[in-house]
């Protein structure tokens, strides 16, 4: 990265957003001041599929998420005595925002075009990959919690505990199922010939 670049600093936002851009200025049409202007000149990536294929990724992660989240919010929801302790509550209260991070990720993923910018990559394609991983890991971690105070209240545990158990495992399965099969997604790297504008900066 050159000085230029260095020195060109707007907002950890604007630089996610246009990352890959060139940067540019123009006069303004009134001849005051001038104008940025951007053009996209970084990689475009690709996901390695037929089109079938790429339409049946995207239903599977739709059917595998929504039947995940359910399971999970089904599980934590479940009115037993193990959804009121603090050690299955802490891991439980965690998945609901690495659930909501993985949603958004995903809407990104089915809106994403077959070749994608290098932001919408790494949003999309890296999101749903940690998001599903983060959300596995909580889910599971409540399973573990919830298996534990069963261990621990064998006399007064209620049947339904194994359910809730048994629903929060499941969950944990089916992200941790979304993110393996994304890890296996091969994916084509395109460069851009897009000729840099005299003067820009690379975001």
């Amino acid at each position: 990265m050159g000085l230029k670049e260095r020195l060109i600093w707007h907002s950890i936002s604007y630089h996610n957003h246009f990352e890959g851009y060139a940067e540019y200025y123009v006069p303004k049409k009134n001849g005051k001041g001038k104008k940025i202007q951007h053009v996209y000149v970084g990689e475009y990536y690709s996901q390695d599929l037929t089109r079938l294929r790429w339409v049946l990724l995207r239903f599977l992660y739709a059917v595998l998420f929504l039947g995940g989240a359910s399971a999970g919010i089904w599980g934590a929801c479940i009115p037993v005595e193990s959804n009121r302790i603090w050690y299955v509550n802490l891991p439980e209260a965690l998945v609901l925002p690495c659930m909501f991070w993985t949603f958004l990720t995903f809407i990104a993923y089915l809106g994403a075009v077959q070749e994608m910018k290098k932001g919408t990559y790494r949003f999309a394609i890296q999101g749903i990959r940690i998001g599903a991983l983060l959300t596995s890991v909580c889910l599971l971690l409540s399973a573990i919690a919830t298996a534990a105070f069963t261990f621990l209240h064998q006399n007064k545990y209620d049947s339904q505990e194994l359910l809730s158990m048994g629903l929060l495992f499941a969950a944990a399965l089916v992200m941790f199922a979304i993110y393996l099969i994304e890890r296996q997604i091969p994916y084509k790297v395109r460069e851009n010939d897009t000729p840099l504008p005299s003067g820009s900066t690379i975001l």
